[in-house]
Formats: structure tokens, C-alpha cells, sequence
């Protein structure tokens, strides 16, 4: 099989020859040929190229052998359809202006173009044209809560002061911000669609409210940027990142999403267990969950923890040993690949995962 039908395999339930893996964060900072790049140009260089995005978002295809290319962009870019600036400063990370804060602040904010000419739509295209049906090919974008906490910060700040005081004083316009969002995320993902074979969800600061706050505020949001999101592209594969996938669990089980790609604080056998009730192919597939950090150990610690981590999963996913490759799952990290990670770790991990035949 090829990565390509590998993948689509496991968004089907279908049987596989190898586990299908790809990592959050593979095209980025680890990689010499991703550094080489950046020594001479900036990141939003690098991000509006369709060019240099496409040869950031193949590399790990080539030195690693994933079976699925992630397209190299950034969650933020579509704050420049509703008019905002974007820019990401050394030593600061990303910063937006002006700020939303207010609900004129929400008032103000432009209509956007969401069309084919996308340079990410563009670089999807490109990055098809170059792996060709070899590799699967992945759109993404941030949802709600997670693009409405920087829109009110403005940049990267973990304390998020301004976040938390409009969520204690003013929660009616952080909704307006997410409601705002909804239709612009959805339109995004679904001209990603045209040329990704699916597309994720990051819901990356689900673990900044608590269950219940989540379902009152940030939930209606994501509920309606999947619904619109649906009615634009009834049929590509779409799955649904949370970093405190455990906190959320119970609230986004019935979303209209194929599978769930959960962070590595969340074991696999309770995943199964709060996120796919029932057998069968109807059930959604999970995506995850090996800590990034034990990425940073030599190859053959990497090794180790990779096997340890298969047969604990694939005995999760109902396949003890001996019972053959679970259907269903797609091998990944439960966070974003860290920049000290060796190449020849993440190699290791790839290659692991592949050879690895449950016996």
C-alpha cells in the first residue's frame, strides 16, 4: 500500500499492511533542510511562498518516509482575511494588530475572500502535484477558542492576561470573536478540501476552561464552523486535535467528525472508551498519541518507547498481541514534534511504527 491508501484505509475502518503514521509539526524547525531555508528568509516569507511552503511541507516525506504530508502554514494567516496584520517577530513568536478587545473591535473587522487563490489552497495544490497519489495530503486550520485566544492577546503570552479578564468581564464579545470565526474557519478548511485528501481541526488551548465553561462559550462556536464546514464539503475526512482532549471528551464525542486526534495525556484505552462507544466501522478513528518529548531521546531509546507504545495501543484499540493491526488508528504525536528533536529520532519512530506487526 501506498502512505496515500494507507491513510484513507484507516479514516475507512479498512485494513492495512503498516500502521499509517505522520507527525503535528513534522515540516518545521528539526529538519536541516527547514533551517538552511530559514537562515535566509522570515517565517511569513516562508509561509506566503507556495514554493518554499511547498518543499518545507515535503521534506519530512522524503527523509523520513511519513505516510501523510501536513501542508507547512500557520493557524493565524486567516486573521489577514478579516483585515488584521500578521507578523512573527524573533524572540516574540506571532503578533496580530490590532487586538480585538471590544465588541467594536468585532464590529470593525473586514468581510473576507476565501477563494482558490489562498497561497495555502495554492501550496496544497502544488505539494498534490509533487507527491502525486503516493503520499496523503492534509489541510488545517485553528478552531475558535483557539484563534480567538490570540486575536484578544495579540501575540503569544502563556499568562494570557487580556483573555482571561474578557472571559471574567465581558464573555459576550469573546462569543462574538468565536462567532465571527466560525464561518471563516469553515470556508478555509473546506477551499483546503478541494486538493487534501482531509483536513484537522487544532483546538490547541482547549485546556484554558473548565468542561462546563468550554460547553457554554466555546462549544456553539465549533459545533457551527463543522456544520457549515459539512454543507460546503459533505464528504473529505475531517478530524478534531484538543490539547485537553480529556477535559472535552464528554462535550465534542457527537460532533460531526471522523476521528479524533488526542494529546498524550489522554491514554488510548480511555479514549476508546469516552470518544468511539460501540464497535464497528461507524465508529471515529483515533489519531495519537506518543509524547513528543520521548522523541528527543537516541534512536534506540526511541525505538523502545515506540514498541512499548504500539502493543499498549493496539491492545486499546482491541488487538492484543498476536491478534494482528487494529483498524482505525493513525500512529502520531499527542503534541506538535519539538525543535531538539534529532532527524534520526524521528526516523527511528516512522520506521518503528512501520515494522511494527503486533506479534
Amino acid at each position: 500500500m501506498t502512505g496515500r491508501e494507507r491513510i484513507l484505509a484507516a479514516l475507512n475502518h479498512q485494513p492495512v499492511d503498516v500502521l499509517p503514521v505522520w507527525m503535528m509539526r513534522q515540516a518545521g524547525r528539526y529538519l536541516p533542510g527547514y533551517q538552511a531555508l530559514r537562515a535566509r528568509h522570515s517565517f511569513m516569507q516562508m509561509v506566503s511562498s507556495v514554493d518554499l511552503s511547498t518543499e518545507i511541507t515535503v521534506e519530512p516525506v522524503d527523509t523520513l518516509g511519513v505516510d501523510a504530508a501536513i501542508v507547512f502554514h500557520d493557524i493565524l494567516i486567516p486573521f489577514e482575511l478579516l483585515g488584521l496584520e500578521l507578523d512573527f517577530i524573533e524572540g516574540v513568536g506571532p503578533v496580530l494588530a490590532p487586538p480585538i478587545r471590544t465588541a467594536a473591535d468585532v464590529a470593525r473587522l473586514g468581510a473576507f475572500a476565501c477563494d482558490d487563490e489562498l497561497v495555502v489552497v495554492q501550496t496544497l495544490k502544488s505539494v498534490r502535484e509533487k507527491l502525486g497519489e503516493q503520499t496523503a495530503v492534509l489541510g488545517f486550520a485553528g478552531a475558535p477558542l483557539t484563534l480567538a485566544t490570540y486575536a484578544v492577546e495579540g501575540r503569544s503570552d502563556k499568562k494570557r492576561p487580556h483573555f482571561r479578564a474578557m472571559l471574567r468581564d465581558d464573555p459576550d464579545t469573546l462569543i462574538a470573536i468565536m462567532n465571527l470565526l466560525a464561518p471563516v474557519i469553515a470556508a478555509y478548511l473546506a477551499q483546503q478540501a478541494r486538493h487534501a485528501d482531509a483536513v484537522q481541526l487544532f483546538e490547541s488551548h482547549a485546556d484554558l476552561l473548565p468542561r462546563e465553561d468550554y460547553e457554554r462559550l466555546a462549544l456553539p462556536a465549533l459545533r457551527e464552523t463543522i456544520r457549515i464546514f459539512r454543507e460546503l464539503d459533505p464528504d473529505t475526512p475531517l478530524l478534531l486535535f484538543a490539547q485537553g482532549m480529556r477535559n472535552i471528551a464528554p462535550c465534542v464525542r457527537d460532533l460531526a467528525v471522523n476521528g479524533f486526534s488526542i494529546d498524550q495525556h489522554l491514554p488510548l484505552c480511555e479514549a476508546v472508551e469516552c470518544l468511539c462507544p460501540g464497535p464497528g466501522p461507524g465508529r471515529p478513528v483515533l489519531q495519537g498519541n506518543f509524547d513528543p518529548q520521548k522523541l528527543c531521546a537516541t534512536a534506540n531509546g526511541v525505538v523502545q518507547d515506540a514498541e512499548s507504545f504500539l502493543r499498549a495501543g493496539a491492545e486499546a484499540l482491541g488487538h492484543p498481541p498476536g491478534t494482528g493491526l487494529p483498524t482505525g488508528w493513525i500512529v502520531n504525536l499527542g503534541h506538535g514534534i519539538t525543535p531538539k528533536t534529532p532527524p534520526a529520532s524521528a526516523l527511528a519512530f516512522v520506521e518503528t511504527v512501520h515494522a511494527f506487526s503486533n506479534p
